[in-house]
């Protein structure tokens, strides 16, 4: 009992670690979150960071590419991909391209907390199927 009970602290130890409050580390992804394909990346040069990248491939092959220079969580622009249709918004821009990254602002925000759930429910399910395949140990005496 007590070799799971450290096993089990452990585990969540490493995972409040893992999971603490250094953006951009907790939300590093690539994966699916329902059917959409994300992955959340920030791009390192000499050491620091230099810009975080969020790429959201939606079921209908749009391709919206969230961009925040310096990893500061405030977009700076948003790419746009269709078929058909490129385009690229600028918070620099004018009025009309500072509302679209007003807008994908909140977009990018809810990306970061569905990403943020995500990893917590893959973690849930690695500690369940880790007890599950758990021999039984001896209790102490």
């Amino acid at each position: 009992m007590i070799f799971k009970n450290i096993l089990v602290f452990s585990l969540v130890t490493l995972f409040l670690c893992s999971c603490g409050s250094d953006y951009p580390q907790d939300f590093e992804f690539d994966g699916f979150v329902g059917e959409e394909k994300i992955t959340f990346e920030a791009e390192q040069g000499f050491g620091d960071i230099i810009h975080c990248e969020l790429v959201v491939n939606k079921k209908d092959g749009r391709v919206i590419k969230y961009f925040d220079t310096f990893c500061t969580q405030k977009l700076d622009s948003v790419f746009v991909k269709t078929t058909d249709y490129l385009a690229y918004y600028s918070g620099l821009g004018g009025n009309f391209e500072k509302m679209v990254v007003i807008k994908a602002q909140k977009q990018f925000d809810d990306y970061l907390v569905k990403i943020k759930k995500a990893k917590m429910e893959r973690a849930s399910k690695l500690l369940d199927i880790t007890f599950r395949t758990m021999p039984n140990l001896p209790t102490e005496p």
